[in-house]
């Protein structure tokens, strides 16, 4: 569907991916599904000008449904919830702000805002049929409601709502709240950024750095780790730490390592295309992408699109993430590595790896983690460890990468343990793509 072409009915706003788009509905008028913009947030504004309050509703364990009955079935869900939701407005302005998220505008209250929370919550909680299956779809609703004699604009009564809703969610979700003056906040720097990461994402926010991985026998670097950076226009640079967990919790890093992962292979296809930089790009995979039933299928359609090779691409996944279910991850590994993908095991030596499973893993290489290399050269017992995992490498055919070098001293222990590959500061930190380009060409970085 064109973005210019309207549509009819509330299935089709549902149906639409790609961001945090905006449906919009006024009685029985709609506007086109569209990426959210400033024009939007204006017309909240003027929406919210004389309106009686706010509602957020947020599907509770949606990412759940969509893991177990796929995406199509949660595209299904979102588009009988947002019919559900355009029914209860009424001539009250709608919008879909995010994946499984809705704000309702409340123009005129019609009846007491208990009962009318509740109601919502009752009719939103009848049960869906998703073709074979049948779900309850729960949510959760803040609510923001005007009060008399206080200086509340949209942007103020939105964060309100938030704010009752992560309450509602912390509480045990499957309920409404209605935000309250002095409510404990302690948390509201972390909702601020998880809104602001939204935007980031879809704004150009982001940025790529690379770090190089050296191959010791022939001195070359060998591969490059693409890692996300948040350049935000009044906190500066945040790092990942920062930012990462917040888009896992809030279910955004879905979103967000599909555009790492696209970003890092047309970054690839660009040196490729000057004949520079002929080594691998490996991406960071998080557990909650790897759970998704169509990962496999997505990064296969990102290199296909982007004009990458699939040999190219390395995929690093954490041990953790591939002992939850190992047989579901040697089925998905199988896939990705048949059509050309490599991948590595991520932080290997903290997790609960069984060596009969590591052995039939589709793996070429594992990646020790980086706290036994921190201390190696103080704490005999992860010097051990560091050893006892290189060896198994060795043994195994697989490609060993220490991670976190960062003095002379630790390098010369993984030299003297035969260790084939480190990553870390001592190399060189994470640069951006241009500084590598310029790295290459004063070749301080051959190879």
């Amino acid at each position: 569907m064109r973005m210019d072409e309207p549509y009819g009915d509330a299935t089709n706003a549902a149906g639409q991916q790609g961001g945090y788009s905006c449906a919009r509905r006024s009685g029985r008028r709609a506007q086109a599904v569209r990426r959210w913009t400033v024009t939007d947030m204006r017309r909240v504004a003027s929406d919210l000008a004389d309106a009686d309050g706010v509602l957020l509703i947020d599907i509770d364990r949606f990412q759940n449904i969509n893991l177990a009955y796929g995406r199509e079935a949660g595209d299904r869900l979102l588009a009988g919830t947002a019919e559900r939701i355009a029914a209860i407005a009424g001539r009250d302005a709608w919008y879909r702000t995010g994946d499984d998220e809705f704000l309702v505008v409340l123009r005129k209250r019609r009846e007491e805002p208990a009962g009318l929370l509740e109601s919502i919550r009752l009719a939103l909680g009848e049960p869906f049929g998703l073709g074979p299956a049948t779900v309850c779809a729960l949510v959760s609703i803040g609510a923001a409601l005007r009060r008399r004699g206080a200086d509340q604009n949209a942007e103020q009564m939105i964060r309100e709502a938030a704010v009752a809703l992560r309450h509602a969610k912390r509480r045990g979700k499957n309920r409404w709240h209605i935000y309250e003056p002095g409510m404990p906040c302690v948390k509201a720097e972390r909702l601020e950024l998880e809104y602001e990461l939204r935007r980031a994402i879809r704004e150009g926010e982001l940025e790529l750095y690379y770090q190089p991985r050296l191959e010791l026998a022939s001195e070359k670097v060998i591969c490059l780790e693409a890692l996300v950076r948040w350049n935000h226009p009044t906190r500066g640079l945040i790092m990942p730490r920062e930012f990462i967990p917040i888009a896992e919790e809030s279910g955004l890093i879905l979103e967000l390592g599909d555009w790492v992962l696209r970003r890092a292979c047309e970054q690839k296809r660009a040196w490729s295309d000057s004949g520079i930089l002929p080594v691998k790009i490996s991406v960071n995979i998080s557990p909650i992408q790897f759970r998704d039933p169509g990962f496999a299928g997505r990064v296969l359609e990102i290199l296909r699109e982007t004009g990458t090779h699939p040999s190219c691409l390395e995929l690093e996944i954490t041990e953790s993430s591939v002992m939850e279910d190992v047989d579901r991850a040697l089925e998905m590994m199988a896939e990705l590595n048949v059509n050309g993908c490599s991948i590595s095991i991520d932080d290997f030596g903290i997790g609960h790896s069984s060596l009969h499973r590591l052995k039939l893993l589709p793996v070429k290489c594992l990646k020790i983690d980086r706290t036994f290399v921190r201390n190696m050269t103080s704490d005999k017992n992860d010097l051990a460890i560091t050893h006892a995992i290189i060896n198994l490498g060795r043994l195994l055919n697989l490609q060993v990468v220490a991670e976190g070098v960062e003095d002379a001293g630790q390098l010369e222990l993984l030299k003297k343990a035969s260790c084939t590959t480190i990553q870390g500061y001592l190399l060189s930190p994470p640069v951006k793509a241009g500084d590598l380009e310029r790295l290459v060409r004063e070749e301080k970085l051959v190879c």
